[in-house]
């Protein structure tokens, strides 16, 4: 399943990668990195991925 940044964020467990609104994120995949990152379970407290609708 493909990702799309909604919110640009600086991907700590990637070396710092930096993620802008509306990129692909291609970083760790795993089922509790995703839900870090899709929910407000992370540092800036607000969902930052969503899945994209037509996939």
């Amino acid at each position: 399943m493909k990702y799309r940044v909604i919110h640009g964020f600086s991907d700590l467990q990637d070396n710092d990668h930096v993620y802008e609104v509306g990129d692909e994120y291609k970083g760790k995949k795993n089922k509790a990195r995703i839900t870090e990152l899709s929910t407000e379970q992370n540092r800036i407290g607000v969902p930052l991925i969503q899945p994209e609708e037509n996939e």
